[in-house]
């Protein structure tokens, strides 16, 4: 190591460093530049965005399918069905042209079924006595009343949420929750059922109910404060609240099922 004595060995040194950091700067700077380089292309290839925008006469049935996205529903005062749906696509000479079907009795629109868009969102308003057939592969469906009609909503791996509805429900999920948020409740059917998410009602006190719950893995708590008449408990649990009157049967294989005061 004698070579490294004195002015000369500091120079080698000098220089050995300054080389190897202009190297780590280097590998450093291509990489910050690869990674912008691929953000850029996928930017450019799979997060084009674009949204179809469509009015239609009043109908007494709504039927929407989707499969890589959620829907949205809120009703309004208005005799007519608004539709917007956002899609995301990847070939920018895609031209959104989702599936539509009018008749006398109902509207019903499906997603394009040819590769593109990658996922496609509806977000709906309607009249308040509008009835609802809803159907998502692996998005959640949200329903924000009031309103007054029967509902068919499926989703394979979504949540489900609904507030301020009467009517006949029915509601499956695969994999989400279901969380209804209800007033005074009474009259109707609701049918809920859950593979492998929570079940939580929320409904006014003094609300008249038939139950029949049952949950593979999960437990069955009841909150609210009035009369419970109890006829079978634990995983299964049957009995009415208030004298009953709306019929309830709620199924969850792997969640907890919960009715509670709203």
């Amino acid at each position: 190591m004698n070579f490294l004595r004195g002015w000369g060995g500091v120079v080698i040194i000098t220089l050995m460093v300054t080389a190897l950091l202009a190297g780590c700067v280097s590998a450093v700077f291509f990489g910050v530049t690869s990674f912008f380089q691929r953000f850029e292309f996928n930017i450019d290839n799979a997060q084009r965005q674009g949204t179809w925008e469509q009015t239609f006469a009043v109908v007494p049935e709504v039927a929407v399918e989707t499969a890589n996205g959620g829907i949205s529903v809120q009703t309004w005062e208005l005799e007519q069905v608004e539709v917007v749906a956002t899609y995301r696509y990847k070939d920018e000479e895609f031209k959104f042209e989702p599936i539509i079907e009018e008749t006398e009795a109902g509207l019903r629109l499906s997603y394009t079924r040819n590769g593109d868009p990658r996922a496609v969102s509806f977000a709906l308003k309607v009249p308040e006595d509008t009835r609802l057939d809803l159907s998502s592969g692996n998005g959640s469906i949200d329903i924000s009343g009031p309103g007054s009609a029967p509902l068919d909503l499926y989703t394979g791996n979504g949540s489900i949420q609904l507030a301020d509805w009467e009517g006949d429900v029915v509601e499956r999920t695969g994999n989400g929750s279901i969380e209804l948020n209800l007033d005074l409740l009474s009259v109707g059917d609701y049918d809920l059922n859950s593979g492998n998410g929570k079940i939580v009602l929320s409904v006014h006190p003094d609300s008249q109910l038939t139950v029949e719950a049952s949950t593979g893995n999960g437990r069955f708590d009841q909150q609210l404060p009035g009369l419970w008449e109890i006829r079978a408990q634990g995983k299964r649990f049957e009995g009415t609240y208030n004298g009953g009157g709306a019929q309830l049967k709620l199924q969850s294989g792997n969640g907890n099922i919960i009715i509670q005061e709203r």
